[in-house]
């Protein structure tokens, strides 16, 4: 085996949340029910990140029998919603300023997907504080008018390195 499968292997069993996998209604924004499936899991491969060396290596596992299907250009342009925590709430942070158009991304059933953040697009910079990711999918290799589904990552925190 390679050296990187052994590395994503560790990161994931020592980092990985349990991940539930939640329903959104499209018709209400906010309107959330919790289900307890564990369909979609999101792991981040570290748990503090220096802002000044920030790389974000997240890892997307699609335990489902079917495809999923998301979109692009959110979060540091990626698929993935970057969220900070302000208080008790969780707000998105919108920092892709890219232009290109929104592609649907499709993700192979029982696949693994590894996202490095951030990616090498333009975007806004963040300022530190408590994160986590979050992936907006549909089943199936349609993401248009379905009923979407999203995950959560574990939380990691982003720090500003005393130099």
């Amino acid at each position: 085996m390679s050296i990187l499968f052994l590395l994503i292997l560790t990161i994931l069993f020592k980092f990985t949340a349990c991940v539930k996998t939640d329903t959104l209604h499209t018709a209400k924004k906010g309107d959330v029910h919790r289900s307890q499936q564990e369909e979609v899991n999101i792991t981040t491969d570290k748990k503090e990140y220096d802002l000044e060396k920030l790389e974000i290596i997240v890892t997307i596992t699609n335990n489902l029998d079917s495809s999923i299907t998301t979109v692009n250009m959110q979060g540091f342009c990626s698929i993935l919603r970057l969220e900070q925590q302000e208080g008790t709430a969780w707000d998105e942070i919108r920092n892709c300023t890219s232009k290109a158009p929104i592609r649907q991304i499709t993700l192979r059933p029982n696949s693994v997907t590894i996202v490095r953040l951030p990616v090498s697009l333009p975007y806004h910079s963040i300022s530190p504080g408590v994160y986590r990711v979050s992936l907006v999918f549909a089943r199936g290799n349609e993401y248009w008018g379905k009923k979407h589904l999203i995950s959560y990552s574990n939380e990691f925190t982003i720090f500003m390195s005393k130099s």
